[in-house]
């Protein structure tokens, strides 16, 4: 089992925008600092998480792998996030890490569900970083169950070409 940078470098990048938007008010310095948590945090434990989903991502039932990686994860990440914010004084700690945890439960299906497809797997079997960025909008569709939802409504909304004969030109 190898750490995953790619899903370390995907949650570095999520949750530092979550951090950095939430501390905002707090001015600059609250920015920077929950910033440089996370990316200390997140780079590591994501990447190990990512590799535990990389290891799981055959095992059935998958429901409980899912959640096997995705409570593994939270008990080792959400702790060290809430004592080292509120130690260092981030605003909206606790609203922060309510999200993230959130965060981590969907993070964790996404995970599994690219991983089972080959895409953000780290290592020899695993497609170049900018290959499996592409992949993202098909992945979103597949992890939320609601791709027959969205086709639909594109059908719906699309806008059909108006037909007009060559009579309608001149009128």
């Amino acid at each position: 089992m190898c750490w995953n940078w790619k899903t370390a470098a995907l949650s570095v990048f999520f949750r530092v925008l979550l951090f950095g938007a939430l501390a905002h008010g707090g001015g600059m310095s609250a920015v920077l600092t929950a910033v440089a948590i996370e990316l200390v945090i997140t780079a590591t434990l994501a990447g190990f998480q990512g590799a535990l989903v990389q290891a799981l991502r055959r095992v059935n039932p998958t429901w409980l792998s899912t959640l096997i990686c995705a409570a593994a994860y939270a008990a080792a990440n959400h702790p060290a996030e809430y004592v080292l914010h509120s130690a260092l004084g981030t605003p909206h700690t606790p609203a922060a890490i309510a999200v993230s945890f959130a965060f981590t439960l969907v993070a964790t299906r996404f995970s599994f569900v690219a991983m089972q497809r080959g895409v953000f797997v780290a290592g020899r079997k695993g497609l170049p970083f900018y290959e499996d960025l592409r992949c993202i909008p098909h992945l979103l569709g597949a992890t939320s169950g609601l791709t027959a939802l969205v086709r639909a409504i594109q059908a719906k909304t699309r806008v059909q070409p108006k037909k007009h004969s060559y009579s309608d030109l001149f009128h």
